[in-house]
């Protein structure tokens, strides 16, 4: 049984704002917690402090009915289209899943 001492901060005192029609990219060296940062805002990864306000709401500490809605509004397509993307799926049968289920 191993002893725990501390914590390692992966992503720390990062901050941004998007407003509608605007687009984000995060860029970095190898290795300074870009995917973590993304991986956060379609809700993959869980904040161990901190908070994510979508339109005020902090949807990581919200109601499941708030949780989903916001679920059903993102999508990340991640570098590696091939674990992103069904190269047996038609362009416009991938774009429409997502609709389809929601």
């Amino acid at each position: 049984m191993s002893k725990v001492t501390g914590h390692i901060k992966a992503v720390d005192g990062i901050s941004f704002e998007l407003r509608a029609g605007e687009t984000l990219a995060i860029v970095g060296v190898s290795c300074c917690r870009k995917s973590t940062t993304a991986k956060m805002m379609p809700m993959l990864e869980e904040p161990t402090e901190g908070s994510i306000p979508i339109e005020g709401q902090d949807v990581h500490n919200s109601s499941s009915a708030v949780r989903k809605s916001y679920r059903s509004s993102v999508q990340a397509v991640f570098q590696d289209p091939w674990s992103s993307l069904n190269p047996r799926m038609r362009v416009k049968d991938i774009i429409a899943e997502p609709m389809v289920i929601n």
